[in-house]
C-alpha cells in the first residue's frame, strides 16, 4: 500500500496539449513573423486566440480563391494584420493587395468597355503560343515606334482579339498609363449625342480621348456610319493622336478596305473614306488576323 501511495505521490497529470498552439509551433515561417513583430512566446500563448485567428487569415490568403470567390470571415478582400496598442497586441484590417491592384486599374482607365473579370489578365497570363506572341509582339512594337505605332486586329467574334487588347492595357495601367478601352459603336453615338446636345462636355471627352496614353477602338466600324460621325469624331480623333504620336490599337470584324467602303455612302463621302482608312494605313503595319482557339492552343 505504502508503495502504492508512493508512486501516486510523484504521478502528475501531463497538461492537455492544445491544438491551436501546436499548429502555430509547427508553422516557422508565421513563428518568425510574429517574432519579428515583437511578440514572445509567453505573448503568443497568452494571446493564443488571436494568434490563431491571425494564422487562419493568414493561411486563406495563401489559396486565394480569387477576388469573386473570396468567402473569408468577418472580412472578405480584407487582409488581417497583428499590430500593438499601449503595449498588447491588436487586430486591424485592411484591403487585400489583389483588392487594391484592382482598385488602381478601376482608377485607371478612362474608359473600360470590357467585362470586370478580365481586369486579372496581362501578357503573363495568356498562353505562350506564336499566334498570342505575334499580337503581344505587335503591340509592344507600336508602343516602341511613333511614327507606327497603331495597331490594327481582325478577327472574327470570339476569337480572343477583345481579351489580348484588355490584357495588354491592363499592363499598361498597372505601368501608370491613362487608358481609354471603348466599344466604338457605343461610344461614338454617346459622342455624337454630345456633341450635338452638350458641347463642352464633348469637347473635353474628346481632348482626354486625343491625350491618354493608349486608346483602344473595339467594335470599329460598327459604329453608326455618317459624315458627321466622321467628320466630327473618327477623323478629328484620329488625326490628334497622329499629330501626337499616340498609339491606337483598333479590334474589328472588317478588313480597312470594307471600312473604307462601309464610310462611302456616295462620290463625296468615298473621298474622305479613304482619307480615313490611309490615315490608319500610314500610321499601321500590317494588319493582324486573331483566329479562333488561341486560347486552347499550348503549341502551334
Amino acid at each position: 500500500m505504502d508503495t502504492i501511495k508512493e508512486q501516486l505521490s510523484t504521478y502528475h497529470v501531463a497538461p492537455a496539449k492544445n491544438k491551436a498552439l501546436e499548429e502555430i509551433e509547427a508553422d516557422p515561417a508565421l513563428l518568425k513573423e510574429l517574432h519579428t513583430l515583437g511578440l514572445t512566446d509567453e505573448t503568443i500563448k497568452a494571446e493564443l486566440p488571436l494568434v490563431s485567428a491571425y494564422q487562419d487569415d493568414r493561411a486563406y490568403c495563401k489559396k486565394c480563391p480569387g477576388l469573386e470567390h473570396c468567402a473569408k470571415e468577418p472580412n472578405p478582400l480584407a487582409e488581417m494584420r497583428l499590430v500593438f496598442v499601449d503595449g498588447l497586441p491588436q487586430r486591424e484590417y485592411s484591403p487585400c493587395a489583389l483588392y487594391m491592384a484592382k482598385d488602381r486599374l478601376l482608377k485607371g482607365y478612362l474608359y473600360r468597355d470590357f467585362p470586370e473579370e478580365w481586369l486579372s489578365s496581362t501578357p503573363k497570363t495568356l498562353p505562350r503560343t506564336s499566334r498570342v506572341l505575334q499580337v503581344l509582339s505587335a503591340f509592344v512594337s507600336a508602343m516602341k515606334t511613333p511614327e507606327q505605332s497603331w495597331v490594327y486586329l481582325m478577327g472574327a467574334m470570339g476569337s480572343g482579339r477583345s481579351f489580348l487588347l484588355a490584357s495588354f492595357a491592363n499592363l499598361l495601367v498597372n505601368d501608370g498609363k491613362k487608358v481609354a478601352y471603348l466599344n466604338s459603336n457605343k461610344r461614338f453615338d454617346e459622342l455624337k449625342g454630345l456633341a450635338i446636345s452638350a458641347r463642352p462636355v464633348f469637347e473635353k471627352k474628346m481632348a482626354e480621348l486625343e491625350g491618354c496614353d493608349l486608346l483602344v477602338l473595339d467594335d470599329f466600324g460598327s459604329e453608326y456610319k455618317s459624315d458627321y460621325v466622321r467628320d466630327q469624331i473618327v477623323m478629328p480623333l484620329l488625326n490628334e493622336r497622329a499629330k501626337k504620336s499616340l498609339p491606337i490599337f483598333f479590334a474589328s470584324d472588317f478588313s480597312l478596305d470594307e471600312i473604307q467602303a462601309l464610310y462611302s455612302s456616295d462620290k463625296t463621302s468615298a473621298i474622305y473614306a479613304k482619307q480615313l482608312v490611309n490615315l490608319i494605313r500610314l500610321h499601321t503595319k500590317n494588319p493582324l488576323t486573331v483566329e479562333k482557339g488561341f486560347e486552347t492552343h499550348l503549341k502551334d
